[in-house]
């Protein structure tokens, strides 16, 4: 039996097609990639939003499961138009092209470049940056609890909490730059302080939508997770229950902040990223796991780690000490900042000439490794049963953080009714 795309479907190209004369039967799992969406609710991310990730699932059936290959969505050359840009010409522009996460690199990329001009921002600049990207994680894992997570388990978004928690960002912000724009290099930060109203306001949206009632000790979030009725803790039971076909071994840490410069200054375009070592940059690779997160299996796991960084962040942002923003200087004197996201680290390396113009830039996002062709995602995706394929997909891209509702919303597999491979 032959199986084709369904008519009228997209044709697609991937850069990772089978070799010539080999029968490439199977499903094929496509992302919608239309510019558009059925709904309008800002809550839902854009389908053509840049950083969605995931353009593209093929499987096919062999032996040991399926095969598959992934392919990254980002369809702008932003290095591109970085060139000649200054600093606050470059944020702009990353807040533009990233409509979720472009703050928060713009905030980096212009960290990056007063590194390069020898030019840092003061201490209370600094903290204040911090703590603005560690609001911006609180606020991206309040939009999966309200929008991804009540899908995966079949009930109805909370909008109304993500509204509240988007409003409070916007407070956030204003109180922190009095009302000016971050994304401007001579914006003067306000005392820590004056963001408490805004920073309380987030940590009872996070508590409510992913902790709510957990214990304060880290080390008892697994027992919270085996007995609690909150979306999180269901979510990391149903997660545990997914069969895999074997036992998916692990990706590579992501490297220290150096030797990503390294590879950011040689690497520019990013061509090494997919040819290199597969490095996997969620919390559940850095994390020191609970040994009770065994449990859960590799899948739960993932997700149980998604709750100590939830817990992470409360203390932090609770304390109003966030972990500063990471940097470096490369070996040809471009500057590299990294600031944490929620499915990983943004980093941002450039370098500038006299006048403050940009002459060189690259960056990196979390898809970059994510999708890597010999990445725990793939793996984990070739891992699952294949008649079971359409149901745990969504839940498996959940569990990287791999494009959020975008992918989920949008999943779609192109199959006859009988899913056994041809000669079967």
């Amino acid at each position: 039996m032959q199986l084709g795309p369904r008519p009228g479907m997209m044709p697609l190209r991937h850069p990772h097609e089978p070799v010539a004369g080999r029968r490439w039967n199977g499903f094929q799992a496509v992302e919608n990639v239309m510019p558009h969406s059925r709904t309008r609710d800002p809550a839902f991310c854009r389908p053509d939003a840049p950083e969605g990730g995931l353009k593209v699932l093929r499987r096919d059936f062999a032996a040991r499961g399926p095969v598959v290959s992934l392919q990254n969505r980002r369809r702008i050359d932003v290095r591109a138009l970085m060139i000649g840009r200054t600093a606050s010409g470059a944020a702009g522009l990353l807040r533009q092209v990233y409509p979720q996460t472009g703050t928060v690199q713009g905030l980096a990329c212009l960290t990056a470049l007063e590194l390069a001009l020898d030019r840092p921002a003061d201490p209370g600049t600094l903290r204040a940056r911090a703590l603005f990207a560690q609001a911006e994680i609180a606020v991206a894992m309040i939009q999966r609890a309200c929008t991804v997570w009540p899908r995966l388990l079949g009930e109805q978004p909370q909008l109304p909490l993500l509204r509240y928690a988007n409003a409070a960002m916007q407070a956030l912000g204003a109180r922190l730059w009095r009302g000016g724009d971050p994304l401007d290099g001579s914006a003067t930060a306000a005392p820590l302080s004056q963001a408490e109203p805004a920073i309380s306001a987030l940590i009872e949206a996070i508590e409510t939508a992913v902790l709510p009632r957990a214990p304060a000790d880290p080390g008892a979030l697994a027992d919270w997770a085996s007995r609690n009725d909150a979306p999180m803790a269901r979510l990391i039971r149903r997660a545990a229950r997914v069969p895999f076909l074997h036992r998916v071994a692990p990706a590579n840490p992501l490297p220290d902040l150096p030797t990503l410069s390294t590879l950011l200054t040689c690497d520019p375009a990013g061509a090494a990223v997919h040819g290199g070592l597969a490095f996997d940059p969620t919390p559940y690779a850095r994390q020191a796991h609970d040994p009770g997160a065994a449990r859960f299996g590799p899948l739960g796991a993932r997700f149980l780690a998604q709750a100590a960084q939830a817990q992470a962040l409360v203390e932090a942002l609770t304390r109003l000490d966030p972990p500063p923003l990471a940097t470096c200087r490369s070996g040809q004197g471009a500057g590299v900042a990294m600031v944490e996201g929620l499915g990983g680290p943004l980093l941002q390396c450039a370098s500038c000439d006299r006048h403050g113009r940009i002459t060189r830039y690259s960056s990196r996002m979390p898809a970059d490794w994510i999708l890597h062709p010999d990445g725990a995602l793939t793996a984990m995706l070739a891992a699952l049963k294949p008649e079971r394929f359409l149901r745990d997909a969504p839940m498996v891209l959940a569990g990287f953080d791999a494009g959020g509702s975008a992918v989920v919303r949008h999943a779609r597999l192109d199959a006859a009714a009988d899913s056994r491979p041809e000669g079967a």
